[in-house]
């Protein structure tokens, strides 16, 4: 089957959210063949709901992490999908199921029913293509708002198989989204944001603890994985022209705070690279065009 595929979730107090998530997996036009939802320690009805649909559907399963682990929203984010991922691979090779896709999607997500459809299309499309994500969009005032990101969305997104454990998987890091994009980029592959598989998400990037708190935490992850102070001086005055019009401020704090105290940074030459010499290079280059300086 050239079109199966594995699919993970963490999952952490989303009762509001995951009937709306499981619907629209449930009726997508190419379902995963897996899917592991991780209940992450949840204290609401989070587990319960898993449980139902796990009992009700077969390729659905729940993986429970311990609640006592402590909970850091910039590093614990990755270990838990870390422990999703490697469930669902187990779980395929233990009970012999092909695969050639690996996916990732939040518990605040309602997907359209053809997203991973056109995901793996455009996989199949590229030979050298090996990650792609979908559009991440808000619903204001009854319309679809796209939150524009140069960089690819976190989620949803699906790898190529080979992509995903030429790369290293998904890492224990800071962003391993975007350390995954820099991976897949520094090993040959290609990556691309799919816009029009749409992928409404039901609270603001950032926000679960408040969206000055996850500003000043991805503040402080950019500098962990590398990112240049003049590169990250520049994101800090962009943000300060959106609204709210403060996460820029925090976003700068969040740096400064890092930068300042000399705090270490990930273990990777490559990401270490890409985000210090080839990141700047590129955001001079876009300034300097947009400028009319360079074309």
């Amino acid at each position: 089957m050239k079109n199966n595929y594995l699919l993970i979730t963490p999952c952490k107090d989303e009762e509001k959210s995951l009937n709306k998530l499981f619907e629209s997996v449930i009726n997508q036009k190419i379902r995963p063949i897996l899917w592991v939802i991780i209940n992450d320690g949840s204290k609401d009805n989070s587990r319960k709901i898993i449980e139902s649909f796990s009992k009700n559907h077969d390729w659905i399963y729940l993986l429970d992490i311990e609640s006592n682990k402590p909970y850091d929203s910039i590093f614990h984010y990755s270990f838990v999908c870390i422990e999703g991922f490697n469930y669902a691979i187990d779980i395929a090779k233990n009970k012999l199921i092909n695969y050639e896709f690996i996916g990732l999607t939040d518990a605040d997500i309602i997907l359209e029913n053809s997203v991973f459809e056109k995901l793996i299309d455009e996989l199949i499309k590229n030979a050298k293509l090996g990650l792609v994500s979908g559009g991440i969009y808000y619903e204001l005032s009854g319309e679809l708002e796209l939150e524009h990101n140069k960089e690819l969305f976190g989620t949803p997104r699906l790898w190529k198989k080979n992509c995903f454990f030429q790369t290293g998987g998904y890492q224990l890091t800071h962003t391993p989204d975007i350390v995954s994009n820099i991976k897949c980029l520094m090993n040959g592959w290609m990556t691309k944001q799919v816009k029009d598989a749409i992928a409404i998400q039901t609270r603001k990037t950032f926000s679960a603890e408040g969206l000055w708190k996850g500003w000043k935490n991805n503040g402080f992850a950019n500098y962990k994985i590398g990112f240049h102070p003049i590169f990250s001086l520049i994101k800090s005055i962009k943000y300060c022209f959106v609204k709210p019009y403060y996460i820029g401020i925090a976003y700068f704090i969040g740096y400064s705070s890092a930068f300042f105290t000399s705090r270490s940074r990930i273990n990777d030459k490559e990401v270490i690279y890409y985000n210090s010499k080839i990141r700047l290079k590129r955001e001079w280059r876009r300034l300097l065009k947009k400028k009319g300086l360079l074309k």
